[in-house]
């Protein structure tokens, strides 16, 4: 027994016992017919990358014929499915429908938009100057005279000479010895490159070693070799004055090695007395040499290691090539280089000029 209802036709409508055609259809035929609307046949939606082949909806249940190539110019439509009531949903869609592309598409992109912009403020960030440096304007120390060389971090094998570098000069800053300077190479860091720039390095003892600060400009670089003389000084009106020209000499085994402070070349104010690489005797020092210039008024201090041994309030000179001479009372010397330094100025600066010279402590 039934309750009175046999199905649905294709169109949907529940069908009685032992009806055929389906009398709901016959009415929308006829209703179609009198509006000049042509069949009732339902046309599918059709979606995106689905070509619109026509799907059978007649009484005849049967599969429709497979799409031809030639019908639709490409490749063989690899879907072709009637619909019927008792699916449930709309009108069936191949998985993976082109409609998701561009959303995906979009997506991607978006991500790998955030990710090149995070990757750029990294290095940015990781390439910002790390306060050891001196900065490159604004009256502080320059680094524009020259580049570092880069530094050995403390897991890279440094390359080492087959035999040091021959070296006689007195290493006053910022090692004391080449040994010093070797030891110090295996555990290098990035914060310490500037040892490997010889403009750094100068206008670093400058400032730190002798506290010249206003001495804050490298006006010049001349590197031959393993030796570099590098000119420091400061801006006066809309010209820059030289202070001093500092000697420095590579040092060490390693292929790459630092720079150290080794003396001056002096011009117009020099340091004669006592004589290079002598040996420090006794408790005084006679620091002397020659001045050009006029109402010179001629400091000098004695340092080793970062200590202030002596220091000797100046004395007027002045002349062309004038001698001057101002001794110096010294105590706590250790063995090793002794740094001696002689400044005038007073017109224009507190230090306009000095001039350096290495000793030996026993």
């Amino acid at each position: 027994m039934t309750d009175g209802w046999s199905g649905y036709c294709p169109r949907g409508h529940q069908l009685p016992d032992e009806t055929s055609p389906c009398p709901s259809c016959a009415v929308e035929d006829d209703q179609a017919r009198i509006d000049g609307q042509g069949s009732a046949a339902v046309v599918p939606p059709q979606y995106e990358n689905q070509p619109q082949a026509a799907v059978n909806y007649s009484h005849d249940d049967s599969a429709a014929a497979p799409v031809s190539q030639a019908q639709f110019g490409h490749t063989q439509v690899p879907y072709q499915q009637q619909w019927s009531p008792e699916r449930t949903g709309p009108y069936p869609v191949p998985s993976g429908g082109g409609s998701k592309l561009p959303i995906i598409i979009g997506v991607g992109a978006l991500v790998a938009v955030v990710l090149v912009a995070l990757a750029a403020f990294g290095l940015r960030g990781s390439s910002s100057d790390s306060g050891d440096s001196p900065r490159a304007s604004g009256g502080s120390p320059s680094a524009a005279a020259g580049t570092s060389s880069r530094a050995a971090s403390p897991s890279t094998t440094v390359a080492m000479r087959g035999s040091p570098r021959q070296f006689v000069n007195v290493a006053l800053w910022p090692f004391d010895s080449p040994q010093a300077a070797d030891q110090w190479v295996q555990q290098a860091g990035d914060s310490d490159a500037w040892r490997f720039d010889a403009g750094q390095t100068a206008l670093r003892f400058v400032n730190e070693y002798l506290g010249f600060t206003e001495v804050n400009q490298i006006v010049g670089v001349d590197e031959r070799g393993d030796h570099a003389w590098v000119k420091v000084g400061q801006s006066v009106g809309n010209s820059t004055h030289t202070a001093a020209n500092i000697h420095l000499q590579r040092v060490g085994s390693a292929v790459v090695a630092p720079w150290v402070v080794v003396g001056t070349e002096d011009d117009s104010l020099t340091l004669d007395s006592p004589a290079y690489g002598s040996t420090v005797a006794g408790q005084t020092i006679s620091a002397g040499g020659k001045i050009t210039g006029v109402d010179e008024c001629i400091g000098v201090r004695v340092l080793q290691q970062g200590r202030t041994l002596g220091e000797a309030r100046c004395v007027m000179a002045g002349g062309s090539s004038s001698p001057w001479s101002n001794p110096v009372t010294i105590s706590g010397t250790q063995p090793g280089p002794v740094t001696v330094v002689a400044w005038t100025g007073g017109h224009y600066a507190r230090v306009e000029n000095f001039a350096i010279t290495g000793l030996h402590a026993n």
